[in-house]
């Protein structure tokens, strides 16, 4: 699949917390060009979802990994699986 949690860990996780929305972000990656070698500084070190970097990036030659049709084929996969299943509309949220 396009994602890195398996079913059996999404729904324990919404399960857990059902008050707290799971997100789901469609990223497209880009491969820079000259690829870049950036610093390992102790303010990108820990837990975190994001990190401000300290240097300039130029991305005006990166290039998408995917074309356009295999990222909307790869997108629309994933937004199909959100739709709720029949077996799922019947399931009380804290089962």
């Amino acid at each position: 699949d396009e994602f890195v949690w398996n079913d059996a860990f999404v729904r324990q996780r919404y399960h857990y917390r059902p008050d707290l929305p799971l997100w789901l972000l469609v990223v497209r990656a880009a491969v820079l060009a000259p690829a870049l070698t950036i610093p390992d500084r102790v303010s990108y070190a820990g837990c975190k979802s994001w990190v401000n970097l300290t240097e300039d990036v130029d991305v005006s030659a990166a290039r998408p990994v995917l074309s356009d049709a295999e990222h909307t084929i790869r997108r629309q996969r994933l937004l199909d699986k959100l739709v709720p299943q029949p077996h799922d509309l019947h399931r009380h949220p804290n089962t």
